[in-house]
This record gives C-alpha cells, sequence and structure tokens, in this order.
C-alpha cells in the first residue's frame, strides 16, 4: 500500500454506525467537515489513528464528541436514510475494543475474515467480506465527494472514470466490476483533492 500524507482532524469524535466503525469525524486542516473510513489502527495515547484506505489520522486536541456525532449525521445523512440508525460517538476505549472484535483490514488487504457483524454474509451472498470492504468504500467516497463540495460529474473527473460509473458506486452500490484496488485510488484521489480547486 503506498503511504498516504498524515490527515489534521480538530473537533474531533469516534463514531460508531450500526456497529461498525470506528470512523473519525470533526473538522479537517480545510476547515472542511469530513468522516474517515473504518480505523484500522488507533492509539489513544499519541492521538493517532489509520484508516482502511491507509490514510493517517492525527487527532488534534481533546475530543469533542457532540461536533463530531453532528458532523456524521450531517454528512452521511446527505447519502443515506439514516432512519433506525445506531449512530453513536465511542470513548478511546469502546473504539479499541471495536477495532479488535471487527477485525478491521486495510482495502489493500486479503479481505479474507474482514470483520464479523457482516450483513451481507448474513444474506448468505457470495464474497461477502469482499462486498463489506467495497461498500466501506464507496461510503468513504459518497461522503468525501460532499465534503469537498462536488458534484458527481468533477469528481469523476478528479478521479478518472466515468461520471456514471461513479453515480453508481456510490448511489446504487454497482462495484462489482470495480476492484478493491481501484475503490482505493478513488479515496485517495478525493482525498488529496484539496476543496475549491479545480479538478
Amino acid at each position: 500500500m503506498v503511504e498516504k500524507t498524515e490527515r489534521v482532524v480538530h473537533f474531533w469524535a469516534l463514531i460508531s454506525e450500526n456497529g461498525r466503525g470506528p470512523h473519525v469525524a470533526g473538522m479537517d486542516a480545510f476547515g472542511v467537515m469530513c468522516t474517515s473510513t473504518a480505523l484500522v489502527e488507533f492509539d489513544p495515547i499519541a492521538g493517532t489513528a489509520k484508516t482502511a484506505s491507509g490514510r493517517p489520522y492525527r487527532l488534534d486536541g481533546p475530543p469533542e464528541p457532540d461536533y463530531g456525532l453532528a458532523v456524521a449525521h450531517e454528512l452521511w445523512s446527505r447519502v443515506y436514510n439514516l432512519e433506525g440508525s445506531d449512530i453513536r460517538s465511542l470513548s478511546p476505549d469502546e473504539a479499541v475494543a471495536l477495532i479488535s472484535k471487527r477485525g478491521n483490514k486495510f482495502f489493500g488487504c486479503s479481505p479474507k475474515a474482514y470483520g464479523r457483524g457482516n450483513v451481507f454474509r448474513d444474506l448468505d451472498l457470495p464474497n461477502p467480506d469482499v462486498l463489506m470492504v467495497k461498500t466501506d468504500a464507496a461510503i468513504s467516497i459518497a461522503s468525501l465527494i460532499h465534503e469537498r463540495g462536488l458534484s458527481v460529474e468533477e469528481a469523476a473527473e478528479i478521479v478518472g472514470i466515468e461520471a456514471h460509473q461513479l453515480r453508481g458506486i456510490i448511489e446504487r452500490g454497482r462495484f462489482d466490476d470495480v476492484s478493491v484496488e481501484r475503490l482505493d485510488k478513488i479515496v485517495e484521489a478525493l482525498e488529496t483533492h484539496a476543496p475549491g480547486t479545480q479538478p
């Protein structure tokens, strides 16, 4: 996995959604609300974390659970119907325990045994672990598009795919013909695109 630049988050919180995560939510160095993909590593003493996409995070200052929770609701509600969802802030100890319980893995790793509580496995679908990894990536892509204030067409130009294909990924979960590695590259391209700049 290619080393990625660190993302600093202020007014941060650790968030779970329906038992998944933990995610970082807060405000990035550009002053833009942000959420992360699921954390794979988290050091509560150092205030550092690394996400499933391989992005290192530095959590600046004390946690702000109310603000982070509000950010998660705001960004995710733009893309998904959150009615009935269990979204809550976690303590650092709870976040560490959730990472261990779910067995979170990097997107670029073999998805074998990726987490538990997998709805795709519950539905007895083929390759449930791959589907879970791809779904987490699609959620991150949709969130990044909204965080950056981009249209689907602008985002598609940034990441180098057709707009209809990107819309299929984030709106309809159509990623059967898109590899985990390709989804990871889309996340990377959007994470490194500075808000307010042209594609």
